[in-house]
């Protein structure tokens, strides 16, 4: 892995939603019990008090609580949204616990170019034609993998050492994957870096709360303060959240993908090299 400027599964230490550890909650009661606003379908609110994960298969769609204020993490339970005053005590527990039990912070990482690059097999150059014919298993050798994510046959090639990075980062961080990628297209990157690593702490563009598709850290089960960024491009978040994000080099590995940045020049996969030996050269 390279910062621009400037199979151990790590302990699921991110809980459910709603299973927020705070020593005080709203009535004063320590045994783990929390408070959850539903808006009806009249428009009035009602209080549930300890909603379980099961709960919320039963709790209707529609009521949740939908406004301006509200967050949204349908990522981690499908259509799971809150109020923003709730959602900022739960994020203030998790990342209490974090702390304290498991000495850890945030992770967010960015999928292509930062982990990762993805082209369609229609798109590869003549001089990558060679991948096409590769089997399984040396391409595996290399960390490059075909696969069909509907309407497509595409290749994805992991960036050198990445599995090293996320082993190692696991340690040290709750880890979270955040893409402007679909979500079957980020489901299917996980399945291929390791699910263990992020559980269901996988945010794609169709979690995205603004209509812009920036990315911002609202969406984050965590406090600002203790989460770190890492992606190639920072002009993809907020103005709020640049702070907290190390830029990292592009990783072309594809020749459609160095062409999308006006990059003409023979590509990793033209030249059957890859980023470890450019750079110690």
């Amino acid at each position: 892995m390279s910062r621009e400027s400037s199979n151990d599964s790590p302990s699921g230490s991110s809980k459910a939603l709603y299973s927020c550890y705070d020593d005080e909650s709203e009535n004063g009661i320590s045994d783990r019990r929390k408070r959850h606003k539903v808006e009806n379908s009249h428009g009035s609110s009602t209080t549930k008090n300890e909603i379980k994960d099961e709960d919320l298969e039963k709790i209707n769609p529609q009521s949740h609580y939908y406004s301006n204020s509200s967050v949204g993490f349908d990522y981690i339970r499908e259509r799971v949204r809150n109020h923003k005053d709730e959602i900022d005590r739960l994020r203030k527990a998790n990342t209490n616990i974090l702390l304290s039990c498991h000495k850890k912070l945030h992770l967010v990482i960015d999928l292509d170019h930062t982990l990762l690059n993805t082209t369609s097999l229609s798109d590869m150059s003549p001089e990558e034609e060679y991948l096409k014919t590769q089997t399984d298993y040396c391409l595996q050798n290399i960390d490059a993998f075909k696969y069909e994510l509907p309407p497509k046959h595409k290749m994805t090639k992991l960036r050198p050492f990445v599995r090293t990075f996320l082993k190692e980062a696991s340690n040290m961080f709750d880890m979270y994957i955040y893409t402007a990628g679909s979500r079957p297209y980020a489901l299917k990157m996980v399945e291929l870096l390791g699910k263990d690593y992020f559980g269901s702490r996988v945010i794609s563009r169709d979690d995205f709360n603004d209509s812009s598709k920036m990315k911002c850290l609202e969406l984050m089960h965590g406090k600002e303060s203790a989460v770190l960024i890492l992606d190639d491009n920072m002009d993809a978040w907020t103005r709020e959240n640049q702070s907290n994000l190390i830029l990292m080099r592009k990783y072309l590995f594809f020749k459609s993908k160095s062409a999308a940045y006006n990059r003409n020049f023979k590509t990793l996969s033209e030249l059957k090299t890859d980023e470890i030996d450019e750079l110690s050269q």
